[in-house]
């Protein structure tokens, strides 16, 4: 059995970062002072109030902040999988996935790494027992559960939070599903990544979180994000691996 410390050591924390100048510098220190071991990467795509220079100082004052500033903004899927490849190439053998609002209580990193002792993947989910959406719109929270089972059922999967973006995995799992081939750049990036993972029978785990309000700032989530998901989810079931162009 693998020692939690020693995980910790070897992990990595993914934040994607546009226009989070408010809540960055506050979430990591926040991880910084709970988790001794733990390196935080900043993957910021070209933010315009001053998130990557607030990344860029905190990176040069902690020697577990990394900060990658991308040229453009292309998406959530194509920050994450720059972030992934940066972990790889340093070697990292674990990887955290985190939003940079505070939607993510930091608490709960340490039951994320826990379970990772014994699972290829684990998912920080709202919607197994003990877990669930807290204080945000009603509709919003509607359509987050409406979309999970439409996913499930569509996907025949048992994965009960296939949109959530609280997950850790092993740099071994990214490796095996071909992570750089994922061409989801949105909100379906993270419905293609585990969907990979179920169908390589990788080991998934789900622990209970609660999903907070952001503190600051506006969602990046749109309908015509939403819409364009349903879609794909219908293109994934077709073809797992997505060769199509989106």
């Amino acid at each position: 059995m693998k020692n939690i410390k020693r995980i910790a050591s070897q992990t990595v924390i993914c934040i994607p970062t546009y226009n989070e100048v408010n809540n960055i510098e506050p979430l990591v220190l926040k991880i910084l002072n709970t988790y001794k071991e733990i390196s935080i990467l900043v993957i910021d795509d070209s933010s315009t109030d001053g998130t990557v220079e607030t990344a860029k100082k905190l990176q040069d004052k902690f020697e577990r902040v990394f900060l990658l500033s991308r040229g453009k903004k292309e998406g959530l899927g194509v920050a994450y999988k720059a972030g992934f490849k940066f972990a790889l190439e340093n070697n990292f053998n674990y990887i955290i996935q985190m939003d940079g609002d505070f939607s993510h209580n930091p608490v709960y990193i340490k039951n994320l790494l826990s379970e990772l002792e014994t699972s290829d993947m684990v998912i920080g989910s709202r919607f197994v027992k003990s877990g669930s959406i807290g204080n945000r719109n009603y509709k919003r929270n509607l359509l987050s559960s409406f979309s999970n089972i439409y996913s499930q059922f569509i996907l025949r999967t048992s994965i009960k939070d296939l949109t959530g973006g609280f997950n850790a995995i092993s740099s071994d799992s990214l490796r095996l599903i071909d992570f750089e081939t994922i061409v989801s750049r949105g909100f379906m990036f993270q419905i293609e990544l585990k969907y990979r993972c179920f169908l390589k029978a990788l080991k998934i785990s789900e622990i209970p979180i609660v999903f907070e309000k952001r503190r600051s700032g506006h969602s990046k989530m749109n309908r015509q994000i939403i819409a364009e998901a349903f879609i794909l989810v219908l293109k994934l079931k077709k073809d797992p691996i997505l060769k199509f162009k989106i």
